[in-house]
């Protein structure tokens, strides 16, 4: 007669050990993702207080690029600041483009359309590859 398993190696922290993340693997690129939640581990996603990623989610454009656009710089911007969201973040077009997964030609388009609403404030590189720094503006300068 066999002896039944120990109740410890059925627990939830051997389970989600043996789970892969196969979605979080293929994502592309050197973005850094949000730090996890302490208690779970689990990723962290947009909350319902994010009031920037809510309005950008209403927003609409005249280009279909501009939306991920917008969304790359946002996304890059809350990552690489976390204390300060109001520091512009370098980023450049290559890493855009491959972010975005437009043509160099169609991110060029989609940052021309956010400047001319004033959703982002662009201080240029100055070459030497040197990247450009975007900074999304105040909420009341651009939402309707």
């Amino acid at each position: 007669m066999a002896a039944a398993k120990p109740h410890k190696e059925h627990s939830r922290a051997a389970r989600n050990s043996k789970q892969s993340r196969p979605l979080l693997d293929q994502l592309p690129g050197p973005w850094f993702a949000r730090s996890p939640i302490r208690r779970t581990g689990a990723p962290r996603f947009v909350m319902v207080h994010d009031l920037t990623a809510l309005a950008i989610m209403r927003t609409h454009f005249a280009h279909p690029v501009t939306f991920p656009v917008l969304w790359a710089i946002f996304w890059r911007q809350q990552t690489a600041q976390l204390r300060d969201l109001s520091k512009p973040t370098p980023i450049s077009i290559e890493e855009l483009v491959q972010q975005t997964g437009y043509a160099r030609s169609s991110v060029f388009l989609g940052l021309d359309e956010l400047k001319e609403r004033d959703m982002i404030d662009i201080a240029p590189g100055g070459g030497r590859h040197k990247r450009s720094t975007y900074r999304l503006t105040a909420l009341d300068r651009w939402l309707l």
